[in-house]
């Protein structure tokens, strides 16, 4: 179990975004951001036949490339501070913890259609929920 997961109203959900001030805000999903990349290295980094010319780490690399191109490329910092705001505006949201609202904003900025989004929306509601 995370440590914030044992601690109520310390976890890192909609509930604690919304008592960050801006620049808190930014810091969280610059560091979100830069952990996907990070993330992606430590995928990659020691891959067996790890040569750029390896069918794996090719396609290691092209799946994050492809992922981060549709869901993060082009987006502003000012569109998921906005995004994640307007998400945990609705009081049913609150209880998503932060990652996913990140997914679910990117998911809405890529152009997924409306009953999509509300499907995936109560998906992470009915999980934050402990309904799985």
């Amino acid at each position: 179990m995370r440590p914030e997961q044992g601690e109520s109203g310390n976890s890192r959900n909609g509930n604690k975004w919304l008592t960050l001030d801006e620049n808190t805000k930014y810091a969280y999903i610059v560091g979100f951001l830069e952990g996907m990349f990070q993330g992606h290295c430590f995928t990659t980094w020691g891959m067996p036949g790890s040569e750029p010319n390896d069918p794996g780490y090719l396609h290691a690399t092209k799946s994050y490339t492809d992922h981060w191109n549709r869901f993060a490329a082009n987006v502003t910092y000012q569109q998921f501070l906005d995004g994640l705001d307007k998400l945990y505006a609705d009081h049913r949201n609150r209880k998503i913890e932060i990652q996913n609202g990140m997914w679910i904003v990117m998911s809405e900025i890529s152009g997924q259609p409306g009953p999509s989004m509300e499907s995936m929306i109560e998906v992470w509601r009915r999980k934050a929920a402990g309904e799985d």
